[in-house]
């Protein structure tokens, strides 16, 4: 299974490191919420978000709303980038569709461990519908 990023960072530095900490997957970018969304509409198969708060010309919290307004990405994992004094937009980020967060400076390897972590979820997801697909056409 093929996974599928997109990271969205106003920050090229951090969209740099987070891209290079991530090479064995497939990584796409954007600057901002307006390019997100363009990338997320024309690349199927985009499995997780990577997505900071603070943009500028669209947010994070613009695009989670527009994200949970679209039925085509209900199943898009979204984590948000938060800095460490930014609890409150956390919260808001989580109650918007967000299933998990990363704190600014960005730690590597919790980085690399969260994503990982998303990613095992997502094949497990991926197994247990092939199974089920399977089990389907037996019973047709």
């Amino acid at each position: 299974m093929l996974i599928k990023i997109l990271v969205v960072d106003d920050s090229a530095s951090d969209r740099f490191i987070i891209k290079n900490m991530l090479s064995e997957y497939c990584i796409l970018t954007a600057n901002d919420g307006v390019e997100a969304m363009r990338i997320l509409k024309e690349h199927d198969g985009i499995n997780i978000l990577i997505l900071d708060l603070n943009m500028p010309n669209m947010n994070g919290f613009q695009v989670l709303e527009a994200l949970k307004k679209d039925e085509r990405f209900k199943r898009l994992r979204t984590i948000i980038l938060t800095n460490y004094d930014e609890l409150e937009n956390e919260i808001k980020g989580l109650k918007l569709g967000a299933v998990d967060y990363i704190r600014k400076p960005i730690h590597m390897a919790s980085l690399k461990a969260r994503i990982d972590v998303h990613v095992a979820l997502l094949q497990a997801r991926y197994a247990l519908e092939q199974q089920l697909d399977e089990k389907t056409l037996t019973l047709i």
